[in-house]
């Protein structure tokens, strides 16, 4: 018995401090491999600068233009791949009915401002003189008619005149005297000049005639339609005689220099993607040319389907070699960031 004793205890005193030692293996051993992980991911040799994108080349700014009034086109001179600078004229319309428009508004303005300047002159000498000899006769033959009643009166008391005569000389006077009043005002208007109301609404529709012929002169303007920026015609849909309305689009507008060389990224890839970052991007189409792209902005969204983002690289096409639709293949540059991108 006392053996035995001793031999269990001797054979505590060799387990105990081996089970007490594994907690503290476990701890080192996991920051150990939390260390080790650390660094392997910081290292730039376990990027995966090798892996080959694919993807295709698209236009930065593309769009289906085509006048802002309706009408007959006169004029398209350009074909597929002619290039245009932005602001040149690349087709026309039938103008002969807005410059009409335009000159008949123009002729009304001008009426209208003769009218208002005659308005805000006021009456001429001339017209305040012809008032007052208006006035003066009108006064001269009201007086007349007055002493013609006085005397035919006085006659008739006495049996001279008939009462139709003197009813004919009341008759004369009355009328004298209302011609005297009617010249009265009439020499009052003209010396006060037109009233401030006829004023105001003449001013108006000089106003509105103005804005009219601005309407006008830009309803024209848009009868010529305008390259929006520096590019190539990718189609051509309406012909010369075409009647056009705006929604009727005449080319397909498309800028190339610079384009996008637009690849599809993995998930995985999304967290090693940063603005500035450049890519060497190959084309099928010409075996061994290549062109640098740069990375303007980190993709803000994935498919949720194929779980893959679009990362558009800019790339310079001076010389129009690329194509939009082109096939393409890219190596991202992981440890290449360039300065000034968009975040």
């Amino acid at each position: 018995m006392l053996s035995l004793k001793r031999f269990v205890s001797a054979l505590l005193a060799v387990i105990l401090p081996v089970l007490a030692s594994f907690p503290a293996l476990g701890q080192s051993s996991g920051t150990t491999v939390l260390q080790e992980s650390v660094a392997a991911a910081s290292e730039p040799s376990l990027m995966p600068s090798n892996e080959e994108l694919v993807g295709e080349i698209v236009a930065i700014r593309k769009a289906a233009i085509g006048t802002k009034v309706a009408g007959q086109l006169a004029s398209v001179p350009l074909f597929i791949g002619d290039l245009a600078s932005a602001g040149q004229i690349m087709a026309t319309l039938d103008t002969q009915d807005l410059e009409l428009s335009l000159l008949q508004t123009e002729a009304n303005l001008e009426v209208a401002k003769a009218r208002l300047k005659i308005l805000e002159t006021g009456s001429r000498p001339e017209e305040k003189k012809q008032a007052e000899e208006e006035m003066r006769q009108a006064k001269a033959n009201m007086d007349n008619a007055q002493s013609d009643l006085l005397r035919v009166r006085d006659l008739c008391q006495s049996g001279a005149v008939s009462k139709s005569a003197r009813d004919a000389a009341e008759a004369r006077a009355t009328v004298n005297e209302a011609q005297y009043q009617s010249a009265l005002q009439k020499k009052a208007l003209v010396d006060l000049g037109p009233r401030l109301e006829e004023k105001e609404a003449i001013r108006a529709q000089v106003r509105q005639l103005e804005a009219a012929m601005k309407m006008a002169r830009l309803q024209l303007e848009y009868a010529y339609l305008r390259a929006p920026f520096n590019g190539m015609v990718a189609q051509r849909f309406s012909d010369e005689g075409t009647y056009v309305t705006p929604t009727t689009p005449i080319y397909l507008f498309i800028q190339t220099d610079p384009v996008y060389a637009v690849v599809n990224c993995s998930e995985r890839l999304i967290p090693l993607l940063k603005a500035g970052m450049t890519a060497k991007i190959c084309l099928d189409a010409f075996p061994g040319l290549c062109f640098p792209g740069t990375l303007r902005r980190v993709p803000a969204m994935l498919d949720s389907k194929t779980r893959v983002a679009r990362a558009e690289f800019m790339v310079s096409n001076p010389d129009m070699i690329l194509k939009p639709g082109m096939f393409v293949r890219a190596k991202i540059l992981f440890g290449n960031v360039e300065s000034g991108a968009d975040r």
